[in-house]
């Protein structure tokens, strides 16, 4: 899979992947916390004062592909 967000999309901070395992609308079937963590670093732009405050979540569409 890969995912691409537009440049300063993401604020300085530490980020981490939950994925959830539901039927839409329907049935929540499973949760798996913090499986990918990664940490954006900001190099002196406007953005810097943000650093690590915590503003929520960001969800991202997604599909199952079959291949």
């Amino acid at each position: 899979m890969v995912i691409t967000l537009p440049a300063g999309y993401l604020l300085p901070a530490i980020y981490k992947f939950d994925f959830d395992l539901h039927s839409p609308n329907v049935e929540f079937l499973d949760r798996v916390n913090d499986v990918i963590e990664y940490e954006i670093e900001d190099s002196g732009t406007e953005y810097s004062m943000y650093k690590n405050v915590d503003f929520g979540n960001v969800v991202l569409p997604t599909a199952i592909v079959h291949r």
